[in-house]
């Protein structure tokens, strides 16, 4: 017992120390954070199942295999954690993981290899902010639709950390690196629920308040008074199958949390009798897994779904799919309308 006790501390430190190791290398003005454990999610036994069952799902893994093979990769090399940043008005992305492949296999497999397209790869090398980047050419870049031809910047920060982007966001990205999350970022991510599947954090200016004629301040929506978000996913449970989501939101003080709290029960007591709407008694035990309060300056949210419930959704779902997929019976060609007899004199 005092085993496996110290197995899952050191476990959980481990995820901890990673996920603050991608995150030491986020440029200063990131807004936004999505962490994935990417080797646990590909190797749930939920997935395994989901193969197993739903032909639809196996069929796009199969696909996503089928086009690692022409880069001479499997889904065991793919990262082991992945960290996507962000801003707001998409002047940024990239994704910073944990790699598997060292720059000397990524030089192989670009020599070597073939793109998705069946064609070799075309890349060119340079020094930007002092590292050596890696510009890979394809037709599908990481936010623009696909048809653009675009370089995707490949750059290695740590023997095993890899930075992912664009051409265009490279050299300002590796300048704005060394520097952190802010403050305000930062304080999000420590509030994280860890172990944790995924999470992501993400925050904003909220707008200064405003006053009326008579110099007293406007109420204003609970919504603009956010200043960040954090949100954790994780499956729980001796199987891992009960679900568990955990929000904190950050406002600008207390009382704004207060009417937010207040104004997210209203919605949460309007919208889930509707989404479950043909079953009520799903619908109640929905509502009572979701707690919600206001605690000081910030809102937070705890959702526990055990696999029982979690089943019974999901059957509920697919229920009403089949119903909605359900086509109506199209009108033969030909076929008149009854008619009254005519009346004859």
């Amino acid at each position: 017992m005092k085993k496996m006790l110290v197995t899952m501390v050191l476990s959980m430190m481990a995820l901890t120390m990673f996920a603050a190791e991608l995150t030491s290398f986020v440029p200063g003005d990131t807004q936004g954070l999505l962490y994935l454990d990417v080797n646990r999610l590909i190797n749930l036994q939920q997935v395994k199942d989901m193969r197993s069952k739903n032909k639809d799902f196996n069929s796009k893994w199969i696909d996503f295999e089928k086009s690692l093979q022409p880069l001479g990769l499997q889904v065991k090399d793919m990262p082991s954690e992945a960290l996507i940043f962000f801003r707001m008005d998409k002047s940024q992305f990239g994704i910073i993981a944990k790699s598997r492949i060292n720059e000397a296999k990524l030089v192989s497999l670009l020599k070597t290899s073939k793109m998705p397209n069946g064609k070799k790869a075309v890349y060119t090398t340079k020094n930007v902010k002092g590292r050596k980047v890696y510009f890979i050419e394809t037709n599908e870049d990481l936010t623009n639709p696909k048809g653009k031809k675009e370089n995707v910047a490949v750059t290695f920060l740590k023997p095993d950390i890899v930075l992912i982007t664009e051409k265009p966001q490279v050299s300002a990205i590796l300048s704005g690196m060394g520097k952190g999350p802010s403050a305000r970022l930062t304080s999000a991510v420590k509030q994280i629920r860890r172990p944790a599947l995924a999470w992501m954090v993400c925050e904003q200016n909220p707008p200064q308040p405003v006053k009326n004629q008579q110099g007293q301040p406007v109420v204003a929506n609970p919504m603009e008074t956010i200043k960040s978000i954090g949100i954790s996913l994780d499956l729980t449970g001796k199987a891992q199958k009960d679900l568990a989501l955990n929000a904190d939101i950050e406002c600008v003080d207390a009382q704004a949390a207060a009417s937010l709290s207040m104004q997210l029960s209203g919605l949460m007591m309007m919208f889930v009798p509707q989404g479950f709407a043909g079953d009520p008694q799903l619908g109640s035990e929905v509502a009572k897994s979701i707690k919600l309060r206001p605690e000081k300056n910030n809102v937070k949210i705890d959702v526990k779904v055990p696999e029982l419930l979690l089943n019974k959704v999901q059957k509920y779902v697919e229920q009403r799919q089949q119903k909605a997929a359900i086509p109506m019976q199209p009108v033969q060609p030909g076929a008149a309308t009854a008619q009254a007899p005519a009346k004859t004199k």
